[in-house]
């Protein structure tokens, strides 16, 4: 192309489609044009050979229709690509193509070689200078005068872009209505909340107003209205105290409004208080004078209606808080309120009116002076001890107070007992003398009657409250003695059941932590009282006052002297004589000092204790040792009480003692009554239900079975003689036939019939068990010849018979209960063609056998029985038995002798003896 002219060069060079067209497939439309361009190019290029004479230019020209064809495919792929549908993005529209060439200066080899010469300092290619430098561009003019800039409104944004404008502009407008409604919002509201509190304030007043003009209106009329605008008031002034900003938000009309009902509020306030309610206070202070009886409570009534009186007379010696609070009782009652809701009001109401007393003098009362002086004359009659003593307990309200059970805890609750619900108040404790103490160093109103309202005047340098509190210190210290004195002989310590029970409790009394070291430990946190200074500047004078009483001391003797002894209370010197036996002297620093009582108490209670569990463990008579042992405790106890004071030994007498008082009379007693229980469900319910209804036991159809007759009487280890020996074998001795109470034991309250028992049992158990652990009666039988017609006598027990044929008599050995079946008796007699049987049977079918013979004795160690036979004209049948031991179960009613009772031991019985 380097042969066309400027004008030929600014053509437009490629392809256009039409703008309506589809072009469904753009890659075989891109190929078909670009054909077209070459064949172009092809024809440009033979002309163009025919005018060059270069052969390096001719070169390049043959060269170039080559390169361009190359680009045929890449072309067709790329707008292919391009134009393909996209569920992504926007298909683009595809106008043409085009080829072009900006502007050029030489060639652009040499341009790099320029650059790398320059870079590495190289010198310049003498021929660069030589070519043509001459700017030149091709198919660009026209490309834009024609193609571009007409098309230049087919130029639109993409969706994705659309959409992204639109959010920005939604995001900018939302931004934009956001502020305004961040500015006219609170001011919408502010001016809507500001239009109710107009509204509600109108409705507040006109409500008041209306009240106030009903034709039927009176002081309650009066004091409805009154109730509904201080309502309004006290909204008004939560409003006001809000944050707000006038036209933009919050109540900014509140405060105007405050204004004017409070205004309006007070007016018609003054009017009430100075009309009923005034009356209603005159008539209390009048009412002084006509008491029949000025008690504490009638004068402490009486004494702040007067004061009030005289404060709303005379603003200056206005208390708001305290006139307040009184003016609403009055207010009350001359109102008749008595629900909550009222008094709250009234509250308001008090606090709004003595508030504007305090800031206006011309809310005051008129002074009556009769009044007043009538009020006064009563005065002298008042016990002005016990008001001021009640105020002063009032200071300690809230302590609680201490009771047994705050000291006995745990285990050692179980023993100890208090009469009366006997409790210290928390008045008289530790923590309520220090609430007292400030009350005492720094008398206030409570202590000391206020001159003025009494119309007196104080003389020169002269304290009411600093001799109240003097006198009431006193009184205080005398009630805390008393009170813990109760305490203490309040108290009591629960009595054993059992020697068991007995040891335990003295195993938990003599605790180093147990609970006579807790008790008087709180004895001893109570009543050692601080009474030093608590203000920090009476602290002072006192380390002054003792460090020169020091300096003083040691000046004088020439030495160091000891420091100065702790100040103590009275109620610690009243319990002064106790405190030294519960700590001794070691409370004082003396670092050898002895025992102390308490301490040496406790010993002789673990020593009792070990001495009562060493008996109770070897199972050795309890009684002389029982004895010696209380009595050595008892007098060692009694001598460490005879060392303190008469009034301390009479407070610790009884707790001292008890629990050795009632280690023998409440042991002794609990264990026999415990005897009959015992004895009743372990073993009289057994023999009631299994054996004193049944065969042998009584004559009944049923019978005890051997297993339950060998279980009851078994020797040792039955359930009768199991609880002989577990209960009574220490008590019990026998002596021939009969169980007796053994020398050293205590007297038993046992029942003769329960005694009986035993021997009757203690007779069954020997003839039927013997010396072994199961039943066995040995015995032999003789039977004699009965008659020529009878050829043959068996006597068969439990399976095993003994066998008479007319032979010689002699004696043939048995033995019950047999290891063979069946269990019974049975007596068999076989003759000349006749066979007769009397069957007894069962586990006491021979006993059953021998009562139809008749068993009994004859006097000569045995007994003998005979039985008739059921065949007429046959005589009966006699056999004799020999028991093998002269104590046997065949004598008849052996068994039914048995008669034991539900009660061991006699419903009147005590222990006997009794303790120093």
């Amino acid at each position: 192309f380097g042969e066309l002219t400027r004008a030929q060069g600014g053509q437009a060079w490629g392809a256009r489609f039409a703008l309506g067209g589809n072009l469904e497939e753009p890659g075989p439309a891109i190929e078909a044009e670009f054909d077209t361009l070459a064949a172009v190019l092809h024809s440009r290029m033979l002309q163009r050979l025919s005018n060059e004479s270069l052969p390096e230019v001719r070169a390049k020209i043959l060269q170039f229709p080559v390169e361009f064809q190359s680009l045929k495919k890449p072309l067709a792929h790329f707008v292919e690509e391009l134009c393909r549908p996209n569920p992504y993005q926007e298909t683009p529209l595809l106008r043409g193509f085009y080829f072009c060439s900006g502007t050029q200066t030489g060639r652009a080899l040499d341009r790099v070689l320029e650059n790398m010469a320059r870079g590495f300092n190289l010198p310049r290619a003498p021929e660069a200078s030589e070519r043509n430098t001459t700017p030149q561009s091709y198919f660009v003019t026209e490309l834009f005068q024609r193609v571009i800039f007409p098309d230049r409104h087919l130029a639109v944004r993409s969706l994705s872009r659309t959409r992204k404008t639109t959010r920005t502009q939604a995001l900018v407008a939302g931004l934009v209505l956001f502020a305004m409604l961040l500015v006219l919002t609170p001011a919408a509201l502010s001016y809507a909340r500001n239009a109710r509190l107009v509204r509600s304030t109108l409705r507040d007043v006109n409500a008041a107003v209306k009240l106030e003009q009903a034709p039927t209106a009176s002081t309650q009329a009066t004091a409805a209205a009154l109730d509904r605008l201080v309502g309004r008031v006290q909204s008004l002034e939560r409003e006001k105290e809000s944050t707000h900003v006038r036209g933009l938000f919050g109540p900014y009309l509140a405060e105007e409004l405050y204004e004017r009902v409070k205004g309006a509020y007070l007016e018609r306030l003054h009017r009430l208080v100075s009309g009923p309610v005034r009356a209603q206070l005159v008539a209390d202070v009048r009412s002084i004078g006509d008491l029949a009886r000025m008690d504490a409570e009638n004068f402490r009534t009486s004494y702040d209606d007067l004061k009030l009186y005289l404060m709303l007379c005379r603003p200056e010696r206005l208390v708001p808080e305290w006139a307040a609070e009184r003016l609403a009782y009055t207010w009350a009652r001359a109102l008749r309120a008595q629900t909550p809701g009222d008094e709250r009001t009234l509250i308001a109401h008090a606090r709004y009116f003595v508030n504007a007393l305090a800031a206006d003098r011309r809310y005051a009362f008129k002074e009556d002076p009769a009044v007043v002086s009538r009020a006064l004359r009563e005065r002298v009659l008042v016990p002005l001890d016990e008001l001021q003593y009640e105020w002063l307990a009032e200071s300690a309200r809230g302590v609680p107070s201490i009771r047994p059970e705050n000291v006995f805890i745990g285990t050692a609750a179980a023993y100890w007992e208090a009469r009366d619900n006997v409790e210290v108040p928390g008045l008289y404790t530790a923590r309520g003398f220090q609430e007292v103490k400030k009350a005492l160093e720094e008398p206030d109103g409570r202590l000391g009657l206020e001159p003025w309202v009494l119309g007196q005047a104080l003389p020169e340098g002269a304290d009411t409250r600093t001799a109240s509190a003097e006198r009431l210190r006193s009184l205080y210290f005398r009630r805390y003695t008393q009170a813990w004195s109760a305490f203490i002989a309040g108290l009591s310590v629960r009595a054993p059941t059992d020697v068991r029970g007995a040891i335990e409790e003295l195993r938990v009394l003599s605790e180093s932590e147990g609970p006579y070291v807790r008790l008087f430990r709180v004895i001893g946190e109570n009543t050692r009282l601080d009474v030093s200074p608590s203000s920090l500047l009476e602290k002072g004078k006192e380390a002054v006052a003792s460090k020169l009483a020091e300096v003083a001391s040691a000046v004088a003797a020439g030495s160091a002297a000891p420091p100065p002894p702790r100040p103590i209370s009275p109620v610690e010197q009243d319990f002064g004589s106790l405190l030294r036996f519960a700590f001794g002297n070691a409370a004082s620093g003396q670092a050898d000092a002895a025992p102390s009582g308490l301490s040496q108490y406790l010993a002789q209670l673990s020593t009792l204790e070990v001495a009562l569990s060493q008996l109770v463990e070897s199972n050795a008579e309890p009684t002389r040792e029982f004895e010696a042992e209380l009595a050595r405790t008892a007098s060692a106890v009694q001598r460490l009480l005879a060392g303190l004071d008469a009034r301390t030994r009479l407070l610790l007498e009884p707790l001292l003692m008890n629990p050795i008082r009632g280690s023998r009379a409440g042991v002794v007693q609990a264990d026999y009554s415990a005897l009959g229980e015992r004895w009743k469900a372990e073993v009289w319910e057994i023999y009631n239900e299994k054996i004193a209804p049944r065969y042998p036991f009584a004559e009944a159809p049923a019978e005890v079975s051997l297993a339950e007759f060998a279980e009851f009487f078994r020797p040792d280890s039955g359930i009768l003689w199991k609880f002989f020996k577990e209960n009574l074998e220490m008590r019990l001795e026998r002596k021939g036939t009969q169980f007796v109470p053994r020398a050293a034991a205590d007297p038993l309250p046992l029942r003769s019939d329960f005694l009986q028992c035993l021997n009757v049992a203690q007779e069954i158990t020997e003839a039927v068990f013997g010396g072994g652990a199961e039943p066995l009666v040995r015995f032999d039988v003789q039977m004699h010849p009965v008659s020529s017609a009878i050829a043959e006598v068996q006597l068969v027990v439990d399976g095993k018979a003994a066998i008479y044929r007319n032979e010689p008599e002699r004696w043939m050995p048995m033995q019950w209960p047999g290891t063979e079946s069946p269990k019974g008796g049975t007596l068999k007699v076989r003759g000349a063609g006749f066979t007769d049987e009397i069957p007894r049977l069962g586990d006491f079918g021979l006993f059953r056998l021998f009562e139809a013979g008749g068993v009994k004795g004859t006097g000569k160690g045995t007994l003998a029985g005979s039985w008739a036979l059921t065949r007429p004209g046959q005589p009966p049948v006699t056999i004799d038995i020999k028991p093998a031991k002269s104590v046997h179960p065949f004598t008849r009613g052996f068994f039914r002798r048995l008669r034991c009772p539900a009660q061991a031991t006699a419903a009147s019985a005590v222990a006997a003896g009794g303790m120093p």
